[in-house]
């Protein structure tokens, strides 16, 4: 105490700050990656502070290190082991051969950071400031909204498998389902006629599809493949039909179809006959 009463109240509140900062990270229990002493679970060396990123060595891609907790519909997700066609504010996050990670948007640290964070700024522990369609932007830019990039118009790079009730007829239906529809309305995308309540969502040429029910399971339907022989690019949300099922706005193929549905290959998926 007599210590503290010589120095000035400048130095008192910064001893303190230093003090209590590194405890709200830990006290306010939003520490999702604890890797204190579990440095080699990742890196083959320990990097300096200060390493340049494409110098650090991991034990294998970050794909394969991520995805060992992590499990992701990657099929549904942001493209990853791509090259950018054009310069990108993250570029120092490419790997070496200049290719998107989950390491160029992820900052796997980042509660670790000697920065004040806020809560929402830890979300999905992006790299800076921004989150949601904001974080799109940083490199999307004005591509990022408007029907002519739908892989920038949606709010997420993953597949979130939350369920949300709709205001269409009540219905649960899951997260991204609920973003499809909140443009494929009949308004901002013209085209659609919304028909939940019987679980169905009319579009295209008078085609309709159900959303929001569960997917048959084994020995209710004989005229339905298996739920667990469904490929990959195929995605059920908790055992539920959604928009993703068929759609993927990461896509190239026609519609976004999630696989070319050529001689009914799509459907034939699903559908035995």
């Amino acid at each position: 105490m007599r210590v503290l009463n010589r120095l000035p109240n400048k130095w008192i509140l910064i001893l303190c700050l230093a003090l209590i900062l590194p405890v709200r990270k830990i006290s306010a229990g939003v520490a999702r990656h604890d890797f204190e002493g579990k440095c080699r679970l990742c890196h083959s060396t320990i990097p300096k502070p200060g390493t340049d990123f494409r110098k650090i060595v991991l034990n294998g891609s970050p794909e394969q290190l991520c995805f060992q907790c992590h499990k992701i519909n990657q099929r549904a997700s942001h493209p990853v082991n791509v090259v950018s066609k054009e310069p990108m504010p993250l570029s120092k996050y490419l790997d070496k051969q200049g290719r998107i990670t989950c390491l160029t948007c992820h900052q796997v640290h980042k509660e670790r950071s000697t920065s004040a964070w806020g809560d929402t700024e830890l979300k999905g522990l992006l790299r800076g400031h921004a989150n949601g369609r904001a974080f799109c932007t940083v490199c999307h830019g004005n591509d990022a909204v408007g029907a002519k990039c739908h892989a920038g118009s949606v709010n997420y790079a993953h597949t979130p498998g939350k369920f949300i009730q709709a205001a269409w007829g009540g219905q649960l239906l899951d997260q991204n389902s609920i973003e499809c529809l909140s443009c494929h309305d009949g308004n901002v995308s013209q085209g659609t006629n919304i028909s939940l309540k019987s679980g169905s969502f009319q579009h295209g040429r008078g085609s309709g599809h159900p959303v929001g029910v569960d997917y048959p399971r084994p020995g209710m339907k004989s005229d339905f493949e298996p739920s667990e022989g469904l490929p990959e690019e195929v995605a059920l949300f908790q055992g539920k039909i959604g928009c993703l099922s068929c759609h993927n706005p990461y896509m190239k193929n026609k519609s976004l179809l999630v696989k070319s549905n050529s001689h009914g290959t799509l459907c034939l998926t699903c559908h035995r006959k």
